[in-house]
């Protein structure tokens, strides 16, 4: 009898434990029919907090709620299951599913576009499945750490994974599954990305004859598009369009929008390549509409979550789903509000912003002509001080000079040394006059114009012997007055710059017309300097050069290196000079 009844009690556990599994695996696979990734992830989560005390249930129930998490970009919900499952699963000895965790974990980061991160990660997997001699996951788990190394561009560590990939699978008999053609392709891209599209070739021609057998559209694409950039950086451009034209065919087919949104980019691009312009821009303008498509469906999604909250609410409870779009109403009208109050503040922003550059442009215009007022009237000042000195003191020095000279003959011979003393004095007098009022306002400049006053300039030090400078130009009349003088100046002033400290033997300035441009190029070869200590200097001679330029409109760059000479590149708009 109590045989009997013994038998009786373990049969009842026997069959309430095949319900249980029966319940939960039924219950699995209808969740996995809903094509609704929100409104199914919300289903699998309940189902895991009913089996929380199932361990195999739950483990295949959170592998379900990591993808469909992942579809829905819920990183942070994927990432922790991914852990939590992991732990439990090694606590529990269940060496497969960890590992499986650990490569779902790293399949989450890659999808949140953290290749390096998610390295580690298909890492665990990998030695967990070399250990145990899981040879598909092992498989899975090399391409996976091929493809990352791939994307983050570390092309020499990659080779090896997906090599080890596509041995595994071919030792295995699985040399032309879907899976191993993945893996391939992946390889040809690593090939075609690091310059190696000998080896990328062929590969891209095998996958798409492979995938045509296989009639794998999706994979068919990929190469056809990976394939038809070689060809266009090869320069077989009709190659190349009829390969992508081919794959935005079959895009066109398929369901996903951003697949079909890369095969119009590219297509768009070799059409454009082959001088197809008007296809090429019709391309752009259906990939600009998909993309304001996808934008509206994203913002869908996010709605349809939300609305998936409420209906699930309705079916537990009718007078919580009222509470909850009260709710809802509630949130819209605040965030109206705080739209509004946004859209008020970024205006006045806006305004305040465009206000302030006003102001400080204005107050810049206000600086340059000031300062070119400024300028203007210390070259008239220079201009009038020259004058003076040549017509008054030079002339009062001449009439010196002839009179002291006419007391020659009334000296006594030994007040003749006093007296040519005087003269010799008289006569420096007269020159230092000249050469103050020639530096002032050189007549060169007044008379002929920029170009002679520099070649005084030049001639001058070069009768020196000092220093050797090379002058030429193809402008062959006067600028204007007033530009002559400032260009006269800008170039007196670096020049003075050069030979005073650069130590330079050697000097170039070469000063060429092109249209309204005027481009001045100074290069000496002396020691140069850091031009980052322009910025402290306390010295005006640099800030005056810049100065004068900018009142001018243009454009002036200093290069410099230690030791190795001093270049200045000046350009200005002659039309608005």
């Amino acid at each position: 009898m109590r045989r009997t009844l013994f038998v009786f009690i373990a049969f009842c556990l026997l069959s309430s434990l095949l319900r249980s599994q029966n319940d939960w695996n039924s219950k699995l696979k209808t969740i996995e029919a809903i094509s609704n990734d929100s409104i199914a992830l919300n289903s699998l989560q309940v189902l895991a907090q009913k089996n929380k005390s199932n361990l195999k249930a739950l483990l295949n129930i959170n592998l379900k709620i990591i993808t469909r998490a992942n579809l829905i970009q819920k990183y942070s919900l994927a990432t922790s299951i991914g852990n939590e499952s992991a732990v439990l699963a090694n606590k529990n000895s269940l060496d497969s599913l960890e590992a499986v965790f650990h490569k779902y974990i790293g399949v989450t980061n890659y999808y949140m576009d953290r290749k390096k991160a998610a390295v580690p990660f298909f890492e665990k997997a990998l030695e967990i499945a070399e250990k145990n001699n899981y040879w598909e996951l092992e498989a899975s788990c090399n391409n996976n750490i091929g493809a990352a190394f791939t994307d983050i561009q570390e092309y020499e560590k990659a080779e090896p994974y997906l090599l080890k990939s596509i041995e595994i699978m071919k030792e295995h008999g699985k040399a032309n599954t879907i899976v191993t053609l993945r893996s391939y392709r992946v390889l040809a891209r690593m090939y075609s990305e690091s310059a190696r599209e000998k080896k990328a070739e062929p590969i891209y021609l095998n996958l798409i004859e492979k995938s045509k057998e296989l009639k794998d559209t999706a994979l068919l694409c990929d190469n056809l598009i990976f394939y038809s950039e070689i060809l266009a950086r090869r320069g077989e451009l009709n190659k190349a369009v009829k390969m992508s034209g081919e794959a935005l065919a079959f895009r066109r087919k398929q369901k996903s929008i951003h697949d079909l949104q890369g095969a119009l980019n590219i297509h768009a691009i070799n059409l454009a390549l082959i001088g197809r312009h008007k296809e090429a821009y019709t391309l752009e303008e259906e990939r600009a509409l998909l993309m304001r498509t996808i934008f509206a469906k994203d913002l869908e999604k996010e709605i349809s979550e939300v609305e998936v909250k409420y209906k699930t609410a309705q079916l537990q409870q009718e007078k919580e789903l009222s509470v909850l779009k009260a709710k809802k109403q509630k949130q819209i009208y605040l965030l109206s509000i705080v739209g509004i109050l946004l859209l008020s503040v970024g205006g006045i922003y806006v305004w305040n912003q465009r206000k302030k550059a006003k102001h400080l442009y204005q107050l810049a215009e206000a600086d340059k002509i000031r300062f070119k007022e400024v300028i203007e009237a210390e070259e008239k000042e220079r201009s009038r001080i020259a004058q003076e000195l040549h017509d008054g003191l030079g002339q009062l020095l001449s009439t010196a000079r002839l009179n002291v000279a006419g007391l020659e003959d009334s000296v006594s011979a030994e007040d003749k040394a006093g007296l040519n003393r005087s003269l010799k004095i008289i006569d420096d007098a007269c020159v230092e006059v000249r050469s103050i009022s020639h530096n002032m306002m050189p007549s060169a400049l007044i008379r002929l114009g920029l170009i002679p006053a520099i070649n005084e300039v030049v001639n001058n030090v070069n009768s020196a012997k000092g220093i050797k400078i090379d002058f030429t130009t193809n402008v062959e009349s006067s600028l204007g007055k007033s530009l002559d003088i400032t260009i006269y100046r800008v170039v007196q002033e670096i020049l003075n710059n050069m030979i005073r400290h650069a130590k330079a033997t050697n000097i170039n300035i070469d000063i060429e017309k092109a249209g309204d441009d005027l481009k001045i190029e100074m290069k000496d070869n002396g020691v140069g300097f850091n031009t980052e200590e322009l910025k402290n200097s306390n010295g005006i001679g640099w800030k005056n050069i810049f100065s004068r330029i900018s009142m001018l409109d243009g454009d002036i760059k200093l290069e410099s290196e230690l030791q190795k000479g001093t270049i200045v590149f000046i350009n200005l708009k002659l039309k608005n000079g």
